[in-house]
Order: structure tokens, then C-alpha cells, then sequence
């Protein structure tokens, strides 16, 4: 499966709305009209992979790919998504990517990137 970095951000704005001490949220409460369970399982674990997130894994019965109990968003994942947070920040991020030539990049490099557009936005660049 090819990393797809639109639903990483879609997930990391979901699991921030949405977790708090309190709450139970799994990795199927992300799961909408363009991200299946099997896509969202795949990048979860990307994500717990990188640090961004601390989840605990389930495994049910019939069910081809794990779901997650999803217990916060990490220091560091907080800090990449304040990078990509804004929509003109993403499309902006994005842009510069596809103009590059590649289809991907590492994620520190999108993190860079959008950085660079969020220093312009307060004048720091």
C-alpha cells in the first residue's frame, strides 16, 4: 500500500478532535467515505511507527487487518501536525511536492516544507 499523506492528516485531525482522557476512540470511528478500515489501519501503524501516536492494538475475529484503541497524539505528532494544519499550508506543501517530481517524500520533508510556508506566514523567513 502506498503512504498516503492526505489521510495521515485527516487522521491526526480526528484523533485530535476527538481523543481526551475520558474517551474511547478506535481506529474505526476514521474510517469514512475515502479511507477504509484496511487504509486506516495501514497508516495508523505508520504513524505509531514514526512516535506520533501511542494507540493499543485489537485483533478481532474475522476482521483481515487490526484496529487500534487510540489513547493520544504524541509531543512529536502534535508538532508535525501544527505544520500541516492549515489548508493553505497543506495545499501550499503539497504543490511544491508535486512540482519536485515526486509522488512522495519522507515525512520530515513535508514537515519541512510546510514549515517553511508556516515562518512566511508570520514573517519569519
Amino acid at each position: 500500500m502506498v503512504r498516503d499523506l492526505d489521510c495521515v492528516r485527516h487522521m491526526l485531525l480526528k484523533i485530535e478532535e476527538n481523543v481526551s482522557p475520558s474517551s474511547r476512540f478506535t481506529s474505526n470511528d476514521l474510517i469514512c467515505e475515502e479511507y477504509d478500515g484496511e487504509t486506516i489501519a495501514y497508516h495508523l501503524r505508520l504513524l505509531l511507527d514514526k512516535g506520533y501516536v501511542d494507540v493499543r492494538e485489537l485483533n478481532f475475529l474475522g476482521q483481515d487487518y487490526p484496529s487500534y484503541i487510540i489513547h493520544r497524539i504524541t509531543m512529536q505528532g502534535h508538532d508535525f501536525l501544527d505544520n500541516i494544519r492549515n489548508d493553505n499550508v497543506w495545499s501550499s506543501t503539497k504543490e511544491e511536492v508535486q512540482k519536485s517530481g515526486f509522488k512522495t517524500v519522507a515525512i520530515n520533508v513535508i514537515s519541512e516544507i510546510a514549515s517553511k510556508y508556516t515562518k512566511k506566514m508570520f514573517n519569519l523567513e
